[in-house]
């Protein structure tokens, strides 16, 4: 049987559905088993009638990155330019009745392929074989040269091999083995690799719920943190916390040690939903400015009539750039707070609804 893009993506497909299909059969929890068993990013590629497919995690539902036809295994499994293999590290199953699991214990197992351009299996050169699948291996290539390092490497959290004859029909013969496959999620469901998936998925859960607060109400206060300047920064930050915004100093949040000043302005004003600057005085603030500018972080530039700390800030708002805007003020910047904020809030609405979909129509689909 030849494989084509068609029948490969179809086989695939199936496969994911009946794994999740008995996942839930069995009351396994998702956030305790790796994360392509959600979402999967797929690269399929074939070697004669030998079907690869690797499973990477995705965050976007189930993508296909089809290869077609390649000379060996080691190309899907490194994502590499195609090459025909001078040897193959291992051969493939010949004999066995359903599927045969080559498993790692996490990261720390490694397969090295040692040779200019080896194949891990030599599956598609010798016929028919078993099905295989792969588990929780990192794989690296190291050419045969003497001192040389690895120039390719990869993690496989799941790769399946089969042969072409085995998914043609809507029963295919590696069904005994399928229990094998369901028995190692069980497993895994249930060990302590369970506990990392569940712990790495709340933090990841954890980590998007703050960020998308932070988007949402998150205003940073900049400007000079001396007094007696750092007294009007405040009252700024109460009165936007009045309105119901978690308003902050960019003085006053967290940092690491790893991080620089420009880091630590990037961070915060890049996840805050609009940033408020009062210039009255030069200081740190003109510095970070020109960060707001690159980034495109939502900008209101309070400054008095006719003063500030100079020029050269918010004339942008002039020519091509919308994300900042000027408002002058005779004595507080209070007095004016009101109208930069309805500014703020307004472009970072229209922003969340641009971005939301328009822009990037991936993020719509996966609302659905």
């Amino acid at each position: 049987m030849a494989i084509s893009e068609d029948t490969a993506r179809k086989a695939i497909e199936s496969f994911l559905e009946r794994v999740r299909r008995e996942i839930q059969q069995r009351s396994l929890s998702e956030a305790r088993l790796p994360r392509w068993l959600v979402g999967a990013r797929v690269r399929v590629g074939w070697v004669r009638d030998s079907l690869i497919a690797v499973f990477d995690d995705s965050g976007k539902g189930d993508t296909y990155a089809l290869r077609g036809p390649v000379g060996a295994d080691s190309v899907v499994l490194f994502d590499s330019p195609d090459f025909s293999p001078t040897a193959a590290s291992l051969r493939a199953p010949r004999d066995v009745q359903g599927l045969v699991l080559l498993g790692g214990s996490g990261i720390g197992t490694t397969l090295n392929l040692i040779g200019d351009c080896p194949a891990l299996f030599d599956c598609g050169y010798f016929g028919y074989h078993s099905p295989l699948a792969l588990a929780d291996l990192f794989i690296q290539h190291t050419p045969a040269t003497p001192g040389a390092g690895p120039v390719a490497g990869r993690f496989v959290s799941f790769a399946l091999y089969t042969y072409a004859a085995d998914f043609a029909t809507d029963a295919p013969v590696w069904n005994p083995g399928f229990e094998v496959l369901m028995d190692h999620f069980q497993g895994v469901h249930d060990s302590p690799r369970g506990d990392f998936y569940e712990q790495r998925y709340q933090e990841g859960h954890a980590l998007a719920s703050a960020v998308q607060n932070l988007k949402e109400s998150s205003v940073i206060v900049l400007g000079s943190y001396a007094v007696p300047h750092l007294g009007e920064l405040l009252q700024v930050r109460d009165y936007l916390t009045k309105r119901g915004y978690d308003a902050n100093i960019l003085e006053d949040m967290p940092e690491a040690p790893a991080m620089s000043l420009p880091d630590k302005v990037r961070t915060w004003t890049a996840t805050a939903r609009f940033c408020i600057m009062v210039d009255r005085v030069p200081s740190g603030h003109l510095i970070e400015y020109q960060i707001c500018l690159a980034q495109q972080s939502i900008l209101a530039l309070l400054r008095p009539q006719a003063s500030g700390s100079t020029y050269m800030l918010g004339d942008e708002q002039l020519a091509s750039v919308n994300h900042i805007r000027v408002f002058e003020f005779r004595e507080s910047p209070l007095t004016e707070l009101d109208h930069a904020v309805n500014w703020a809030d307004k472009l970072a609405a229209e922003r969340a609804k641009a971005y939301g979909g328009e822009a990037y129509p991936w993020r719509n689909a996966s609302a659905h």
